[in-house]
C-alpha cells in the first residue's frame, strides 16, 4: 500500500513537471516569435505602448562637456502606468538613445559623469520608479553624446509585454533648450 501511494506520488509530480516544461517552452517560443513593435513619438506629445505612455517633457543640452569630451544632455520624461500592475521603471533599464542613426546600448550612453553633472546643476536625480496602476510619475535622464550631433532619438522600453518594443521620441539639437544654435 506504501510502496502504491509513493509510485502514484512520483507519477503525480512528473506529469506536473512536465506540463510545466511544456507551458514554459511555449511562452519562450511566442517571446522569440513577437515581432518589434515602434511607436513614434514626438517632444511634448504622449504616445503610449503595451500600457505604458511617454510623455518627453523636455530636452536640454546645457553645453557641458565631460572629461571624455563628450557632451551632457538632460531628459524630462513623464511616465503613466495603465497596467494592472506596478510597473518598475528606471533610467540604467527602460531607457536608450540612437544618435545620429546609430543605436547605442544604455552602457554606452547612460553614464555616471552625466548624471553627477546633472544633479550638481539642478540637484535632479535620474529617473528610478514603481509606478502602481493608474498612477503617473516624472523623472530625469541624462546621457552622453557626440560633440557634433545633430539629432537623437530617445527610445523607451516599456517590457511590459515584450522586452524588444519601443516608443521613439526623435528630438533635433534645434529643437533643445539650451543648444548652441550656432551654424558653423
Amino acid at each position: 500500500m506504501k510502496r502504491m501511494l509513493i509510485c502514484a506520488a512520483l507519477v503525480l509530480c512528473s506529469v506536473m513537471l512536465t506540463g510545466c516544461l511544456t507551458k514554459a517552452g511555449k511562452q519562450g517560443a511566442e517571446a522569440e516569435t513577437q515581432p518589434m513593435v515602434e511607436v513614434q513619438g514626438e517632444l511634448g506629445q504622449k504616445a503610449s505602448y503595451g500600457g505604458m505612455t511617454l510623455r518627453v517633457i523636455s530636452a536640454e543640452d546645457p553645453d557641458i562637456t565631460l572629461r571624455n569630451g563628450k557632451k551632457a544632455i538632460f531628459i524630462q520624461v513623464e511616465l503613466k502606468n495603465d497596467t494592472e500592475e506596478t510597473i518598475k521603471c528606471s533610467y540604467l533599464n527602460n531607457f536608450t538613445l540612437t544618435v545620429d542613426g546609430t543605436f547605442l546600448e544604455p552602457s554606452e550612453c547612460c553614464s555616471i559623469p552625466a548624471m553627477k553633472e546633472m544633479y550638481d546643476r539642478d540637484g535632479n536625480e535620474a529617473l528610478s520608479a514603481e509606478i502602481a496602476p493608474g498612477e503617473s510619475c516624472t523623472g530625469f535622464l541624462a546621457f552622453e553624446v557626440e560633440k557634433d550631433y545633430q539629432e537623437i532619438i530617445v527610445h523607451f522600453l516599456p517590457k511590459t509585454l515584450d522586452t524588444v518594443s519601443r516608443i521613439n521620441v526623435p528630438i533635433s539639437k534645434e529643437s533643445m533648450t539650451g543648444a548652441d544654435k550656432e551654424t558653423e
